[in-house]
């Protein structure tokens, strides 16, 4: 599930919904906990952020993970704002 707002915003336009919705997902798919930045607590949940570099462009992700359902859903996804450290390098703002 991707969250309209912060996950959409920077991507339609240029792209379409539907190649938004294509390169989220295979975005998410590339993650690994090398990724992993830190966990952020929100009102009822907690989130995973995550900074990844695709083709040399950083990507700032924030996601929640549902074990239950299972579900996850993408409520940020877009260049970060501010350098992130992981263990796979530093993802920095454009």
């Amino acid at each position: 599930m991707v969250m309209k707002g912060r996950a959409f915003d920077l991507l339609v336009p240029p792209l379409t919904y539907a190649a938004a919705l294509g390169f989220i997902a295979a975005a998410i798919q590339m993650l690994t906990v090398d990724n992993f930045h830190k966990s952020v607590q929100l009102t009822y949940d907690v989130a995973d952020e995550y900074g990844l570099n695709i083709d040399g462009v950083g990507w700032y992700i924030k996601v929640c993970i549902d074990r239950t359902v299972p579900e996850v859903v993408v409520i940020s996804f877009h260049p970060p704002e501010r350098p992130m450290r992981t263990r796979a390098g530093i993802v920095k703002p454009p």
